[in-house]
């Protein structure tokens, strides 16, 4: 799936992956973590993320592994009871109805509220689906009927989701911010690369300036792309490429050994900042 998602266009979307903190989760972490070469080249490691590393509950009474997990129980069995209410409609015989006593029994350290919601139905030799629950939750926290001990763990639920999603987005526009930086060394340096590749001895200071006329109209608004900006000003200066169009850029060795950092410029102009 990941190699799906990310494609094999060199402009590949950002990504990040929550991964349950159970068995199967710690193991696809594992493998998404492990230094393979194929798959750091998809995904940096630091975007793959765990449940349970949230910590937004805190010391809870029963596992927290899931999403799910950050349901109240009274949230979680009222929207259990919706479903079975809907899936009833559709097959013979009344629908269930669970109490957070049938529930609450099952909830330990190792189990969470959906396998504890799935045990207390299999007791009544009904099942319930995720995509059924989820969809009932939607419809309770969209509702403006709910009663008041409902209403207050909706607004807990919902409270945990904000703070999940807050995580989340932290993480998304890292990883966004990353997928800028890659996106704009790479535009550099196949310019670079075509560059010398059709100048390798020489070149005149207008070639100079439709290389560089092609980096910027490349560039994006970030700040790696304002630092190769304020770089490529300063080497058109140190150069004369403003000069006469059809002489050759002077000491051009320098010049392409300045090209050969030119995708770093913001990094370097950084730290030169900081050693100041």
């Amino acid at each position: 799936m990941l190699y799906l998602i990310r494609g094999r266009d060199s402009d590949a979307p950002a990504v990040i992956i929550l991964l349950d903190s159970d068995k199967s989760g710690n193991e696809a972490a594992e493998k998404l973590r492990r230094n393979d070469k194929k798959v750091r080249r998809l995904l940096n490691p630091d975007y793959v993320m765990q449940f349970a590393d949230f910590g937004i509950v805190q010391d809870p009474s029963y596992a927290m592994t899931e999403p799910e997990d950050l349901l109240p129980i009274e949230l979680a069995v009222a929207a259990a009871n919706i479903y079975f209410r809907e899936v009833a409609e559709f097959r013979e015989g009344g629908a269930i109805t669970l109490t957070p006593a049938e529930v609450v029994p099952h909830l330990n350290t190792q189990v969470g509220i959906y396998d504890a919601l799935t045990v207390a139905a299999e007791s009544h030799a009904s099942h319930i689906d995720k995509i059924g629950l989820a969809r009932a939750i939607v419809a309770l926290c969209e509702t403006s009927k709910a009663d008041q001990a409902l209403e207050a763990s909706i607004v807990v639920f919902l409270d945990r989701m904000k703070a999940l999603f807050k995580g989340l987005n932290r993480k998304r526009r890292a990883a966004e911010e990353e997928r800028l930086r890659h996106r704009v060394k790479a535009l550099v340096e196949q310019q670079r690369k075509i560059f010398l590749q059709d100048h390798p001895e020489s070149a005149t200071r207008e070639q100079g300036l439709f290389l560089f006329e092609r980096i910027g109209d490349g560039l994006d608004q970030s700040l790696d792309a304002k630092g190769i900006r304020d770089q490529m000003l300063a080497l058109s200066v140190e150069f004369g490429l403003d000069g006469e169009a059809s002489e050759a850029i002077p000491d051009y060795d320098r010049f392409k050994s300045k090209l050969q950092v030119l995708q770093d410029a913001f990094s370097i102009q950084r730290e030169d900042a900081l050693r100041a």
